[in-house]
Order: structure tokens, then sequence, then C-alpha cells
């Protein structure tokens, strides 16, 4: 779609993708939030005039700000709010969340908890932890440049093997077991389903 190489029949599917999503409840707030208080009064507002209001989406946790003398102390904050208006209104919150770079120093790329960024807060607060690792990501950094072609057809075995694959890491889970389930993923358009046994 961004390169404007859209076959028409993908066309006719986007756009009814999109008037199929225009019809369902969902709210999306705008930056004049982006203070935490903000944004809690804001939701607060929300489920008044909304009975049914069932999952709040935050994109991203350390967009927010917050009062506090450091990154630390504000990403706490910001942590502790979205916690206590989670059990307040009685619904689930997905706070999404940066990583720290560290993660792209070591030889396992696979995320940790300790990976998240600027607070433990954010790893305490939450009852369930889950990131998404793609081998695939990585593997294509390191393609080899052609001159040895051992190394590049072993390369491309790698990559062949890693293709469209997504490991859903559940890294914290406060009423359950953690691990890993192996799924299919579309890059282009983030599509994710179940893979093939």
């Amino acid at each position: 779609m961004r390169r404007g190489d859209m076959e028409e029949g993908q066309f006719r599917s986007v756009i009814e993708a999109a008037q199929h999503v225009g019809h369902l409840p969902i709210t999306f707030l705008s930056r004049a939030y982006s203070n935490v208080d903000a944004l809690v009064g804001g939701v607060r507002q929300i489920a008044r005039t909304t009975p049914n209001l069932r999952l709040l989406i935050v994109d991203y946790a350390q967009l927010l700000k917050a009062q506090g003398k450091d990154r630390y102390q504000q990403v706490t904050n910001i942590s502790l709010a979205l916690k206590g208006m989670a059990m307040a209104l009685d619904i689930p919150v997905l706070a999404l969340s940066q990583l720290s770079r560290d993660i792209e120093k070591r030889v396992d790329k696979r995320p940790t908890l300790s990976d998240l960024r600027e607070s433990g807060q954010l790893e305490q607060d939450a009852d369930n932890v889950l990131f998404c690792f793609r081998d695939e990501y990585y593997l294509a950094q390191e393609e080899p440049d052609g001159k040895d072609i051992d190394k590049l057809a072993e390369w491309q075995v790698r990559m062949d093997s890693t293709r469209n694959r997504l490991d859903l890491i559940v890294a914290k889970q406060r009423m359950g077991e953690t691990g890993t389930a192996k799924v299919m993923f579309e890059a282009s358009t983030g599509m994710i389903w179940e893979a093939e046994r």
C-alpha cells in the first residue's frame, strides 16, 4: 500500500476491513492524554459512558509523562497509575513497552524480564508479560557478503527455517505457566496465526 503497488482486489479488502473496524466500539485518545494523570481521567470518563469497557491499550508506556525526579521514577509512577486504574475499573490494560538496547549486545537476543526499559516496576506490576521475538529479523542483519558461497548457502537455509516465524514468549504469568508459543507472522501485514504442527 505504501509503495503504491496494490492490486484492486487487495485495495478493496483494505477498504472493507477499514469499514468493519470503523463500526467497532473503539475509542482513541489523542496526544492531549499523554500525561498519565490525564489518561487515567480520560479513561474514567469513558468508563462512565461506556458500561462495557473491556480493554485499554497503551502504545506505549514510556511515551506517557508523569511526575518524578528522573525517568526511572516517572516510569515507575506510570506503571503504578496504570495498575491502579486497571484494578479500580476492573479492566485489563495492555501496556506496550520499549526494551532496553542492551539486548542488541547479547548473542541470544530473546528478550527477558530484565529487558523492560527504564523501570523494574513494569515487571513487578504486570500480571502477564509477553514478548515477541523473530529470529528472522536478526538473521537478516547477518547476511554474508556473497564471496563465500558456502556461508551464504548456510545462511539461506537458516533464513528459510525462520521465515515468517514468531516466538510469543510468556515471560511472566501470575496465574499460570510461562513458556513460548511458536506462531506464524506476516511482517507486511502484522498478521499472526497458529503454526501448523
